[in-house]
């Protein structure tokens, strides 16, 4: 089912079983694996009809569209995410270890690791054991804590983090993608309103030839969006290869779906969003860094290095 799907993503695949009626273990799996469309032999049987080996009476119907439709909830639908629930949120944070201070700290003293203890519950707003010792292991306190007291101190999100998980997720989506970007390129982070908004605002451009021709990869995130701007010296077309992306050519609005072009011509207004993430392929002329002009004049002020963040180890 996978392969077919992969193969014909515009078609629907099913699954037709021949089974033992009370088998409910295949069209589990056939769900799981993403069958859209599922068929068996249904009968009923009368004093001079009997069913064959594999055809489902009425019950063993009822328990075989169960089973089906009990994994499609479990597994979420293949075109969408599974969408995580704030009771499975609170679930997993009930199951943090939270800090607490293994004897009295005074305000402003360094809180080492020897002066914290890990135990559960994590309440709001306090430490974790995860956040303690991932980027530092001595923090500086806030305020005075009494022995056992739970340890509320605030992470300042930090650059490396930021990029890091960044990074991340952009490899996940090329890992998901298929797309195999080699060992020869440049990438740089754009963020026009700065890291800390990049996952509202900007893509991840890497460049894999600037020559006379450019040919770029394009990785947007979930619920992100790049501004409305044009280029007056660049010409280019975009063909998207994974996930959705709605273009905005001129105030045109354009939904493109995997194997679609937009061409975008010099000096043409352009800006582009997506839903559930999307990378496509840029190929242009020769890519000249200050030649994008932004309709937000915020942006173009800055100084054009304020809003690149450049990746040297991927």
């Amino acid at each position: 089912v996978a392969r077919m799907i992969r193969r014909y993503p515009a078609i629907p695949i099913g699954y037709s079983g021949h089974e033992a009626p009370d088998n409910l273990d295949v069209v589990k799996i056939a769900v799981s694996k993403g069958a859209g469309i599922l068929e068996r032999h249904v009968g009923v049987e009368t004093d001079t009809i009997k069913l064959n080996k594999y055809s489902m009476n009425p019950e063993q119907t009822d328990a075989w569209v169960t089973g089906a439709l009990t994994t499609h909830e479990i597994c979420g639908s293949h075109d969408d995410e599974k969408l995580i629930t704030q009771g499975e949120i609170e679930s997993l944070l009930s199951l943090k270890r939270g800090i607490f201070a293994a004897n009295n700290i005074v305000k402003g003293q360094q809180i080492k690791r020897s002066d914290v203890f890990f135990a559960m519950p994590c309440v709001d707003g306090q430490l974790d054991s995860g956040e303690f010792g991932r980027y530092r292991t001595t923090w500086i306190a806030s305020r005075d804590y009494a022995r056992n007291e739970a340890i509320l101190e605030y992470q300042q999100p930090d650059t490396i983090s930021m990029v890091r998980s960044v990074i991340h997720d952009a490899k996940g989506m090329l890992y998901e993608a298929n797309i195999q970007i080699g060992s020869e390129f440049d990438i740089e982070i754009s963020h026009h309103y700065g890291l800390e908004h990049f996952r509202q605002t900007g893509a991840i451009l890497i460049t894999l030839v600037n020559r006379e021709y450019c040919k770029k990869l394009v990785i947007v995130l979930p619920n992100q969006k790049h501004p409305n701007h044009y280029h007056k010296q660049k010409e280019e077309t975009f063909q998207l290869l994974w996930g959705d992306l709605e273009l905005v050519l001129a105030g045109q609005e354009r939904d493109l779906h995997p194997g679609d072009l937009g061409l975008i011509e010099r000096r043409m207004w352009h800006s582009f969003t997506t839903k559930g993430g999307a990378i496509f392929e840029e190929i242009s002329t020769k890519h000249i860094r200050d030649d994008s002009f932004y309709e937000d004049e915020t942006i173009n002020r800055q100084d054009l290095m304020l809003r690149k963040t450049i990746i040297e180890d991927w």
